[in-house]
């Protein structure tokens, strides 16, 4: 086998790794302790979102990311420093 033959399997053999660290790492529980949980409660609060509960924690990291794309389609209705948190928080997630 040549030397590209060699780079592809190895570029094939990384992405897959990859692509499955990110896999498990979607499903890995958040503490309980994370002020991403905080930010829920407020949004729950404000109405901004209306499924969130916190007595169903800990929320794994794809739970999350989808209540911040809910929250996504309403910025309109957070004021300065929740749209800063969330752009921290969607970064995070």
């Amino acid at each position: 086998m040549n030397c590209k033959n060699h780079n592809h399997i190895f570029s094939g053999i990384l992405f897959g790794l990859l692509l499955v660290g990110q896999v498990l790492a979607s499903n890995l529980p958040v503490y309980v302790e994370n002020d991403i949980y905080d930010f829920l409660e407020r949004m729950e609060n404000r109405e901004v979102i209306n499924d969130y509960s916190g007595l169903d924690l800990p929320l794994r990291r794809d739970e999350i990311a989808q209540f911040l794309e809910k929250i996504g389609k309403s910025t309109d209705q957070l004021n300065r420093i929740e749209k800063k948190m969330y752009r921290q928080f969607r970064s995070e997630y």
